[in-house]
């Protein structure tokens, strides 16, 4: 048996989950630049926290290639760059937690020592 799991248990959680999030929130993106314009146009109203969010996202990631009239099309590199960017600090938070806070698989005996288990322990 080796440390390997306590190793890579946290990473291996977390950031399929981060990827979850940067996908739903990459999909959210390309479906707000697509239909925001639409209902700028024709709502004439300000725009909220979230579509000021995506608008952000946009020119961070630069224009949007222009379809049909208003709507925008977001290509499919366009998309997975603004997933990979997402995901960039959870991972690089994870690299730094495995340097910084080693972490090793040590047995534990119940009072009487008759039975014990393994736990992962983070030394500071």
């Amino acid at each position: 048996e080796t440390d390997l799991q306590c190793k890579v248990a946290q990473p291996l959680t977390l950031i399929p989950y981060q990827i979850m999030y940067a996908i739903m929130a990459g999909r959210l993106w390309r479906i707000s630049s697509t239909i925001s314009p639409v209902l700028v146009f024709t709502l004439h109203r300000e725009q909220s926290f979230t579509q000021r969010f995506f608008s952000f996202i946009s020119r961070m990631f630069g224009r949007c290639k222009k379809g049909k009239g208003l709507r925008a099309a977001i290509g499919a590199p366009q998309l997975i760059v603004v997933i990979c960017v997402l995901v960039a600090p959870q991972i690089v938070i994870q690299i730094i937690g495995l340097i910084l806070f080693p972490s090793s698989r040590i047995l534990e005996y119940n009072d009487n020592q008759s039975v014990g288990r393994y736990t992962c322990t983070y030394s500071i």
